[in-house]
C-alpha cells in the first residue's frame, strides 16, 4: 500500500482526467455474492413460475396426433398391354402427380363427406374445473336431430345423463343466443321436443365414464367443421421419385385423429370409384348405341337377300366359280377388315367432332393403330384429372386453364392422327376394290343375280363381323365395371404416440425453472446497469489518487439527532472486529502517506464531496485509533454551521467559533482526554456563529494553529462538504494532508472526474482517498453509468457497531 501511494504521488498526472469505460458493467463475483445473499428470491420466483405453469397445464387442453402412410397406384386406368408406354420418351409423367392428389386430401369439398360420415360436426365436452375436456366415443348419451332445418344450424345445450337412464337438458343456445327455458327431462333412446328443435338422446354402444356429468354439446355446420379440419390436416409425399403420401391430424381426441385419417382415405377411394364409373359408363352407353344401329341393318340384309332370292329364284352359283371365288373370298375377307376398321374410325371422328372436353373418348376400340389408341387413353386420363381438379378449384385456376389448352391440343392432335389413318385405310380399301374388280370381270359370264347376291352376303357379314366385335368390348367393359379397385394401398394404418404431445410437462416445468431463475438474475442486471454509485475499493483506487483504505459499514440504521458518542466511537483497544482492523489498517497506511521531515504536529483535514458522507465518524475514529498508539491528538470541529463532531462528544458550550470571537482563551476551548481516551483532545464549535467563513480569516486561527502544532502530534480538521460551502478551501493553506471521504452507495460515480481534476490541480494538499461504508460480503459489482446530477443536504449517516462488544454481551447473558 505504501509503495503504491508514493507510485502515485510521483506519478506526473494531467490536470484532467477522463474516466475509462469498464470491459463489463455486471461481475461474475459480484453476481454469485447476490445469489449468495439472495438465494431466497431464487426460491420464491422458482415456486411462483412452477406454480404458474402447473396451472397453465391444468387450463391447456391435451393434444394427440395420428399418421398414415398411403401409396397412390399409377394412375392409367388399366392399360392394355399393347399401350405404348409414353412416359418413357417423356410425354407423360410415370406417376401420378403428387400434389395433385394431396390437394385433394385437403379439399373442403373432400372433407365435407368425412364429416358427414363420422358426424365429426357434433362435439361433447365437460368441465374438470379447470377446462373443457373433449369427449369422443366416450359420449354417454349420442345426440341427433330429425330436423332437417337443425342440419345447417349452430346450436348447443348441456344434458346430464342419470344412471336410471333419465336425461336432463338445460341452457340451449341457438346461433348465438341463449334461449330462455326450463331443463327438459327424457328417457335415453327418446325424442324431445326443445326449443332449438326436436333432438334425440340415444344410448351409446360403449360403457360412458360420465354418466351423472354435466356434458356440453355443440352442433357446427358441416361447411365449417371440414375446413377447420383441413387447416389441420398435414398431407406430405415422402419421396420425390415414388407415390408415397404421409397425413397425420392432431387433435383433442385420438380416436378423431383416426376416424379423420380413414375417413379421408376412404373418402377419396369413392371419389376414384366414381370417376372410373363414369368412364365405363359412357363407353358402355357409346357400345349399346352403336349395337342398336348396327342389329337394325343387319336386319335388313337378310330381309333384302331373302326377297331377292324368292322373287327371282336364282340358282347356286357356287361350283361354276370356285375358283375365281376363291380369290375373291381372300379379298372379300381383306375388305371386311378394312371395312371395319374405318367404320370403328368414323365413330371415333364423330366423337371427336364434339364440341366441349369435359367428356372422355371410348377407348379399346380394337383399332389397329397403337399410337391412336395410346393417344385417346391419355387424353382421357387428362380429361379425369381435369374433371377432378375443376371440382377443387373452380374453373378460372391457371391448372384448369392449363389443363384446358392442353386437352384442346391433344384433341386437335388425335384428329390430325385419326384422319391419316383414315387417309390410309381407304387407299388400301381402293386396292382391294380394284383387284376384287379384276377377280370379279372374270365371273361376267355369271348371273347377274349371282353378283347382286354375293354384294349384299359381302354386307351382311361385315355387319356381323362388327356387331361380334362390339359384343365382345361391351362384355369387357361390364366385367371392368364390376371390379372395384382402389387407386390408393394403405401402407401404415394410423398410429400415434398414446400420450398426448402437448403440452409436454417436463418441458414446461423446466421453463417455468428457468424462468424463475432468470427473473431475479434479470433484476440483479437491470439494478447492476442503473446503479451509478460508488460500491467498492475496484471503483476507486485505479483513478490515480492515492487510496489510503475502506471502512466497512457494520448495521443499516441511519444516524439521529439523538445518537449517543457510543455508538460513533467503535475503535477500541481490545477490539479486534473487522472495522477496527480496518482503522488500523488505515492509520498504518497514513503513517506513510503523510510528510516525514516536518517539525510539529501533522495537520489532516477530513473533508467530502457531499453530506452523509461520514466524514466525522472517520475523524473521530481515526483520532482514537492513533491516540490508542499513545499520540496526542487534538480534533478541531471546523463545521460552524452543524457542529456533527463537538455534537458527538457532548456540545461543549466553549469552543473555536468563541476563541475566533475573542470571547474565550485558548486554554478555554480545549477538551482534554475525551471519551476517556488518554491523548484524545477536542476544540468545539462552541457557539454557532452567524459569519463562519469570515471567522476563519481571523489572524488568531494562525496564532491558535501555530501553538497547538507544537503540543500535539496529530491534528484533525473535521471540514464540511467541498460542495456545500467554501470552508475547506479556506483551510487548506494549513493543511498538511487532506482525507477525502467519499461514501460507498451515495457517491456518484460520475463524479469521479471531479474529484480526479481536484487532486491533478492541486486544490487541496496532499489529497488521499479513504471508501467509507463499504458493504462486508454485499459486493454487486455494479457498473458505470452516465451524466451528472447531484442534491444535496444534511441528516445522512449510519450506525457502526462493535462485534466483539455483541459477544461479550452475549456472555454475559449465557
Amino acid at each position: 500500500m505504501a509503495n503504491q501511494i508514493k507510485e502515485n504521488e510521483a506519478a506526473n498526472i494531467s490536470p484532467y482526467y477522463e474516466q475509462a469505460a469498464p470491459a463489463s458493467l455486471v461481475s461474475v463475483q459480484g453476481f454469485l455474492s447476490f445469489v449468495r445473499h439472495r438465494w431466497y428470491w431464487y426460491v420464491i420466483s422458482v415456486a411462483v413460475c412452477v406454480g404458474i405453469a402447473w396451472l397453465m397445464l391444468a387450463r391447456s387442453p391435451r393434444l394427440y396426433t395420428k399418421s398414415e402412410t398411403i401409396l397412390i397406384k399409377d394412375p392409367t386406368f388399366g392399360n392394355s398391354a399393347s399401350s405404348v408406354d409414353l412416359s418413357e420418351v417423356g410425354v407423360m409423367p410415370k406417376y401420378a402427380n403428387l400434389e395433385n392428389e394431396i390437394a385433394i386430401f385437403t379439399s373442403p369439398d373432400l372433407m365435407e363427406n368425412v364429416v358427414k360420415a363420422y358426424n365429426l360436426n357434433n362435439f361433447y365436452s365437460y368441465n374438470d374445473g379447470f377446462k373443457d375436456v373433449d369427449i369422443y366415443h366416450q359420449e354417454p348419451g349420442i345426440i341427433s336431430s330429425p330436423d332437417a332445418a337443425n342440419a345447417d344450424a349452430s346450436y348447443s345445450f348441456k344434458y346430464i345423463v342419470k344412471p336410471d337412464g333419465t336425461v336432463i337438458l338445460k341452457d340451449f343456445n341457438k346461433g348465438g343466443t341463449e334461449l330462455p327455458d326450463k331443463p327438459l327431462s327424457c328417457k335415453l333412446g327418446a325424442t324431445v321436443k326443445t326449443p332449438v328443435g326436436a333432438i334425440a338422446i340415444d344410448r351409446p354402444e360403449w360403457v360412458s365414464d360420465y354418466v351423472d356429468k354435466t356434458i356440453h354439446y355443440s352442433h357446427v355446420p358441416v361447411r365449417p367443421v371440414a375446413e377447420s379440419i383441413v387447416g389441420g390436416l398435414k398431407a406430405t409425399y415422402e419421396a420425390k421419385e415414388g407415390t408415397l403420401i404421409a397425413l397425420s391430424y392432431t387433435s383433442t381426441s385420438p380416436y378423431r385423429c383416426e376416424d379423420v385419417l380413414n375417413g379421408v382415405v376412404q373418402a377419396y377411394n369413392d371419389q376414384w370409384i366414381n370417376d372410373k364409373k363414369a368412364i365405363a359408363d359412357a363407353t358402355s352407353d357409346f357400345i349399346s348405341e352403336r349395337l342398336s344401329v348396327i342389329e337394325q341393318e343387319l336386319g335388313n340384309v337378310d330381309s333384302d337377300i331373302s326377297s331377292y332370292k324368292a322373287r327371282t329364284m336364282s340358282p347356286d352359283l357356287e361350283a361354276q366359280a370356285q375358283i375365281n371365288m376363291a380369290r375373291s373370298s381372300e379379298l372379300q375377307n381383306q375388305q371386311y377388315d378394312l371395312s371395319n376398321q374405318i367404320q370403328i374410325l368414323n365413330y371415333v371422328r364423330g366423337e371427336l367432332s364434339r364440341e366441349g372436353i369435359d367428356e372422355t373418348l371410348p377407348s379399346n376400340m380394337g383399332i389397329a393403330n397403337t399410337g391412336l389408341e395410346s393417344q385417346i387413353q391419355v387424353y382421357n386420363q387428362q380429361v379425369i384429372e381435369r374433371n377432378r381438379l375443376l371440382k377443387t378449384t373452380g374453373a378460372n385456376n391457371p391448372q384448369v386453364v392449363e389443363k384446358d389448352e392442353a386437352l384442346r391440343t391433344m384433341k386437335r392432335n388425335i384428329q390430325h392422327t385419326a384422319a391419316t389413318y383414315a387417309t390410309s385405310l381407304n387407299t388400301r380399301l381402293s386396292g382391294v376394290r380394284s383387284q376384287e374388280s379384276v377377280t370379279n370381270s372374270r365371273l361376267a359370264t355369271a348371273p347377274r343375280q349371282a353378283n347382286y347376291l354375293l354384294s349384299v352376303e359381302r354386307q351382311q357379314k361385315v355387319k356381323e363381323s362388327l356387331y361380334l366385335f362390339l359384343l365382345q368390348k361391351r362384355e369387357e367393359n361390364e366385367l371392368a365395371q364390376a371390379f372395384k379397385s382402389y387407386n390408393t394401398q394403405v401402407v401404415r394404418q394410423p398410429a400415434g404416440p398414446g400420450a398426448p404431445i402437448s403440452p409436454v410437462s417436463t418441458n414446461t416445468y423446466l421453463i417455468a425453472v428457468l424462468i424463475g431463475l432468470i427473473i431475479p438474475s434479470g433484476v440483479y442486471v437491470v439494478k447492476a446497469n442503473l446503479d451509478n454509485k460508488v460500491r467498492s475499493r475496484e471503483d476507486v483506487e485505479n483513478i490515480g489518487i492515492p487510496f489510503i483504505g475502506e471502512i466497512p459499514q457494520k448495521g443499516r440504521k441511519k444516524l439521529g439527532k439523538d445518537s449517543s458518542s457510543e455508538r460513533q466511537v467503535v475503535v477500541r483497544a481490545d477490539s479486534t472486529n473487522v472495522i477496527n482492523e480496518a482503522f488500523r489498517v488505515v492509520r498504518t497506511n497514513l503513517d506513510f502517506f503523510l510528510t516525514s521531515d516536518k517539525k510539529g504536529a501533522q495537520v489532516i483535514m477530513v473533508t467530502s464531496a457531499n453530506p452523509g458522507s461520514g466524514k466525522t465518524f472517520i475523524t473521530m475514529n481515526l483520532a482514537v485509533a492513533l491516540a490508542l498508539k499513545h499520540k496526542r491528538v487534538l480534533m478541531i470541529d471546523f463545521d460552524l454551521r452543524r457542529a456533527a463532531l463537538s455534537n458527538a462528544f457532548g456540545s461543549p458550550r466553549e469552543g473555536i467559533a468563541n476563541y475566533l470571537c475573542g470571547a474565550d482563551q485558548m486554554s478555554d476551548i480545549v477538551q482534554h482526554n475525551v471519551n476517556d481516551v488518554e491523548g484524545l483532545d477536542l476544540i468545539g464549535v462552541g457557539n454557532l456563529p452567524p459569519n463562519p467563513s469570515e471567522l476563519l480569516y481571523s489572524e488568531r486561527l494562525k496564532t491558535l494553529l501555530s501553538t497547538m502544532e507544537q503540543e500535539y502530534d496529530f491534528i484533525f480538521f473535521d471540514c464540511p462538504p467541498i460542495e456545500v460551502v467554501a470552508d475547506s478551501r479556506i483551510l487548506n493553506e494549513y493543511v498538511d494532508t487532506t482525507i477525502f471521504v467519499i461514501r460507498a452507495g451515495l457517491f456518484d460515480r460520475r463524479m469521479l472526474k471531479s474529484i480526479r481534476n481536484l487532486y491533478a490541480e492541486r486544490r487541496y494538499n496532499n489529497m488521499c482517498l479513504l471508501l467509507n461504508g463499504t458493504s462486508v460480503g454485499h459486493n454487486y459489482g455494479y457498473g458505470y453509468g452516465y451524466g451528472y446530477g447531484y442534491g444535496y443536504g444534511y441528516g445522512y449517516g449510519y450506525a457502526y457497531g462493535d462485534d466483539n462488544d455483541k459477544k461479550k454481551k452475549k456472555r454475559k447473558k449465557s
